[in-house]
């Protein structure tokens, strides 16, 4: 007989089913990712905007240069580690393996530490042998960015960590709204400091401080929310498993970060850096195409690895589902926006910003092909498949 403590409070005949409350799940936490990064795509874009306006059109070409290489090398120094966490974290928790959660990030932090701090000795180092092939300003804002390596990987680290204990909300509340309101905090503080000049230097130093306070921020939240569901005191490690997931998630996401970076580089290697800054404009507004994508991204990741690893095959299918009728009514709704209002927007980043409206329309239709394809590359490396992943 059940008492009024556990009475099942809905209609008598109502199903209990697992496969509509991972459904409710999704929309729950796609719905808070959606709304953080509403907030977070307002934020960036308010950013640089604001970077735009104050450094000018060949700084904010420069900045753009200096931080696509920044994020090509900070993917790599995190050993495909990113993506891997997902997938293991969301295993180990569906299988209550407390102390291999504990291996896996303590390994995770220290080898990704280690590594990006070597990457940029070293990258600051051999900046003296690229003289002659880039400008002097880009050398100068790339000798200051390699101090920015460290903490920006930890910070993609962080974030995973979150992600996988599905803390959507603090994730990209951390890198989508409290890094925009470092940056613009540090970038008015130092153009105000006497001898510093408002250009791509400054704010490259401007960013390094947000980066760091962002992870500063992020450690202490995913110490807060992991504290009951891994024992740091006999952590255990399977660092060969971890190593032979993580190389062909390395390949997988280097490569997607390379493919979105090299028209970057290649026009700040190409052209003049006034171009560079109108294309970045450009570019950066038509990812905004991908704010669904991201946010279903967030909280079907860890749900797919769990429903996989616990064999809920027909909860997995429903969800994907789900996420395509989503995906498809967004998308077509931002394509709409950026057909109609594109070189409004530009034209925010100053008046010679619109000159790229025909650039990020093109974007934008690659951009919705993307999303319009849905998670297909989680789908592939949450359920063991990341090598076919790498070699598609």
């Amino acid at each position: 007989m059940p008492t009024a403590h556990n009475r099942d409070p809905r209609p008598r005949g109502t199903p209990r089913t697992p496969q509509s409350k991972r459904i409710s799940d999704l929309l729950k936490g796609s719905s808070a990712a959606f709304l953080w990064r509403v907030l977070g795509a307002g934020a960036a874009i308010g950013v640089q905007i604001f970077i735009a306006r104050r450094v000018g059109e060949e700084a904010f070409g420069d900045f753009a240069f200096a931080l696509a290489i920044l994020g090509i090398f900070s993917l790599l120094t995190r050993l495909g580690l990113g993506t891997s966490l997902l997938r293991f974290i969301g295993q180990y928790r569906a299988q209550g393996a407390r102390d291999l959660l504990a291996g896996l990030l303590y390994s995770s932090l220290a080898a990704v530490l280690v590594t990006a701090t070597f990457c940029a000795w070293g990258g600051a180092w051999t900046l003296g042998y690229l003289r002659g092939i880039l400008s002097f300003g880009q050398l100068a804002v790339l000798g200051t960015a390699a101090w920015m390596l460290p903490p920006l990987a930890v910070m993609g680290i962080a974030q995973s960590i979150l992600l996988g204990f599905k803390r959507i909300g603090p994730a990209v509340f951390s890198v989508q709204i409290a890094r925009p309101f470092f940056l613009v905090a540090a970038l008015t503080f130092l153009i105000r400091v006497p001898g510093l000049a408002p250009d791509a230097q400054t704010a490259i130093k401007a960013e390094t401080i947000a980066v760091t306070l962002t992870v500063a921020v992020m450690l202490v939240l995913a110490g807060w929310f992991v504290r009951g569901a891994v024992d740091w005191r006999t952590p255990r490690f399977s660092s060969r498993e971890w190593l032979v997931v993580s190389v062909p998630l390395l390949l997988v996401t280097g490569l997607q970060v390379v493919f979105n970076q090299t028209d970057i580089i290649m026009l700040g290697s190409l052209t003049t850096s006034g171009e560079t800054g109108v294309y970045a404009a450009a570019a950066r507004t038509a990812r905004l195409v991908l704010f669904g994508l991201t946010a279903i991204n967030s909280a079907a990741a860890p749900m797919i690895a769990e429903a996989y690893h616990s064999g809920r095959m027909k909860d997995m299918d429903a969800v994907l589902r789900l996420i395509a009728r989503i995906l498809l009514a967004f998308t077509f709704g931002m394509a709409v926006l950026f057909i109609l209002g594109g070189r409004h927007i530009l034209g925010l980043f100053g008046p010679e910003f619109g000159a790229g409206y025909g650039p990020l329309l093109i974007l934008m239709a690659g951009q919705a092909f993307n999303s319009l394809c849905g998670p297909v590359a989680y789908l592939l490396t949450m359920t063991g498949n990341q090598n076919i992943a790498a070699r598609v």
